[in-house]
């Protein structure tokens, strides 16, 4: 790798779910791996989560944007004119924060994850985005509006999609009437294959809002009582502390880190959980085999679960039908295969380099 001077770079993640924060792990990760220095920001449980995963980095601590995530379709709530007063406070109050930390830590650039107020017209500025839609009807909408207007601020727009899906919605031939310089992040797997003994017969990571996640928690405990192989059961709590607990042939944590996980998901056979993106991602990556339970109500879990079955890649059940027998329909199914994706990272990192 050519030798270049180490520039410390804001990276600034939204508190949109813990979905959110785990793929910013990967971006955090080649930052530092391509010369530069992350300093991080976040606010609420993904401030937490990011203290976790990244003990070592400093993290700080930004205003709160108390924005609702859509349940069904897993996308911030933007479509709300109730949302803009709210915004606009939090906006301000970034930029106030944002001036202090440019000659505080003397920032290069930033990479704002879903935070508008971070643009600034000192050093160059990023927006990374994961929904974005750029519709020709859009104009129309003032939250829209309003929503591209703060983008338009920042130096460039990442767009993190699938590779395959870069031209959905027209975004790229959009983009210009928006006044946009979009490029394309592809999602990666934060996680690596281990070539590892199977110590598990499953693993369960439960997720989801707050009552589908005790539902299913609830549920699988139940079906479990007669189940005999050993099993690693991940309540999707994020709490101060870890915890661990084992009875019988389970053991529950109430969470994991990253190397944690991956070392858990190389040593088991199959897993259990919501088919999301990142779970998705990382089965890929470890060409696992797997069955899906979607929330009953998430329109777009459960299209991927229907895809992924009709695909003959994975089963899947609603809750409500789910039982451990349902498990013995695994092996009718290929599982999960590895798809071959990478990121020209030095292209992005680019507009730090030449500042």
């Amino acid at each position: 790798m050519v030798a270049t001077k180490c520039k410390t770079i804001l990276i600034a993640v939204s508190n949109s779910g813990l979905e959110n924060a785990i793929q910013s792990i990967v971006l955090i990760k080649a930052m530092q791996e391509h010369n530069l220095i992350p300093i991080l920001a976040s606010e609420g449980e993904t401030y937490h989560f990011l203290i976790k995963e990244f003990p070592y980095i400093k993290i700080l601590q930004l205003p709160s944007y108390a924005i609702q995530v859509n349940t069904k379709t897993s996308r911030l709530s933007w479509n709300s004119l109730h949302t803009i007063p709210g915004l606009l406070l939090a906006i301000r109050n970034e930029k106030k924060i944002l001036k202090k930390w440019i000659e505080k830590y003397e920032l290069e650039g930033i990479l704002s994850d879903g935070r508008l107020g971070l643009s600034s017209r000192k050093i160059p500025s990023v927006y990374i985005d994961r929904q974005l839609n750029l519709s020709l009807k859009y104009p129309k909408s003032i939250v829209v509006n309003f929503f591209y207007s703060k983008i338009k601020k920042f130096d460039e727009c990442w767009l993190q999609t699938d590779s395959a899906n870069h031209t959905e919605n027209n975004t790229a031939a959009n983009a210009p009437l928006f006044g946009l310089k979009l490029k394309y992040l592809a999602k990666i797997s934060r996680m690596h294959y281990r070539d590892l003994p199977m110590k598990n017969k499953l693993l369960i990571v439960v997720s989801g809002s707050e009552l589908q996640r005790a539902a299913m928690q609830q549920k699988l405990q139940r079906d479990l009582e007669h189940f005999s192989s050993k099993v690693i059961f991940i309540k999707g709590v994020f709490e101060k502390n870890q915890e661990k607990v084992t009875a019988n042939n389970i053991t529950y944590y109430n969470y994991l880190t990253t190397k944690q996980l991956e070392t858990a998901l190389n040593e088991s056979e199959i897993i259990l959980c919501r088919p999301e993106d990142s779970i998705l991602l990382d089965l890929k990556e470890l060409s696992k085999k797997a069955f899906f339970i979607p929330e009953y109500n998430h329109d777009l879990q459960l299209k991927i679960a229907s895809k992924l079955q009709n695909s003959l890649q994975a089963p899947y059940a609603l809750l409500e039908n789910f039982k451990t027998d349902c498990l013995n329909e695994i092996p009718k199914y290929q599982g999960l295969t590895k798809t071959s994706v990478t990121v020209d990272w030095e292209g992005l990192f680019k507009i730090f380099r030449t500042a």
